[in-house]
């Protein structure tokens, strides 16, 4: 579907990518067996190449149609997760793409909280081409984890992941409006549906303890906070 979809932008007369050449496509079927046999957490196991591609839909979406952009959009992650160096990008599709995917790959030795210290202070320093980038693909995992979250995921992590989306975003303090307004509503819609289901438990656990309280065991508070973390997980 979103192979199809990004067809469809290349071929509307007032997409972006209108007129796109030899050189984007090649990035497209480079990306494509670099990712060959990867896939998404969630529980589709969704092929890895549609994440890049959904990056450079975003980056179409918001107006960007330089080529040199979206082919790095389509390679962002090729040096992270496929053991693509900087010089095989270079030498298959020139230095200004190689330079823009190097500055938003991460450091490989870097692990957890510290690895994600480093994106927010990298970020800040990067080009603007490349920060484009990195707010697209932030905005693509929001939305992943709205609708597609990681199999293992509960409502916890996803909102420590929004916290740090949101760090990467104020980072790189992008100008372009269509990005700012898409990054501000998928972070919102994950914070109230984190609120919502929050918020649910609460009134299920006082209304339950209301009519049941003549019930000893009820009075243990254990049971609840398992049953939420189960029934947070499932979600």
């Amino acid at each position: 579907r979103r192979f199809l979809e990004f067809l469809l932008l290349i071929t509307a007369p007032s997409g972006a990518l209108k007129g796109i050449m030899e050189l984007f496509v090649r990035a497209l079927a480079f990306a494509s067996e670099a990712h060959k046999g990867q896939f998404r957490k969630d529980v589709n196991k969704m092929p890895y190449i549609c994440h890049p591609i959904d990056v450079c839909l975003v980056l179409s979406q918001a107006g960007i149609d330089d080529e040199d952009v979206l082919c790095a959009g389509m390679l962002h992650d090729v040096i992270e997760d496929c053991g693509i160096s900087h010089a095989d990008i270079a030498k298959e599709f020139g230095l200004k793409i190689a330079y823009l995917v190097s500055e938003v790959s991460d450091d490989p030795d870097l692990h957890g909280n510290e690895r994600k210290n480093a994106q927010i202070e990298k970020v800040k320093s990067i080009s603007e081409s490349a920060k484009l980038i990195k707010v697209a693909d932030k905005i693509c995992n929001l939305k992943d984890i709205l609708w597609n979250p990681p199999v293992d995921w509960d409502v916890l992590q996803k909102e420590k992941y929004r916290d740090f989306a949101k760090a990467v975003f104020d980072s790189a303090n992008v100008s372009n409006q269509f990005l700012i307004n898409l990054f501000i509503c998928n972070a919102v819609y994950l914070f109230f549906l984190a609120l919502l289901i929050t918020v649910s438990f609460i009134i299920f656990f006082i209304i339950f303890r209301t009519k049941c309280a003549t019930i000893p065991f009820l009075f243990d508070t254990s049971w609840f906070f398992e049953f939420r973390y189960i029934i947070v997980t499932c979600l």
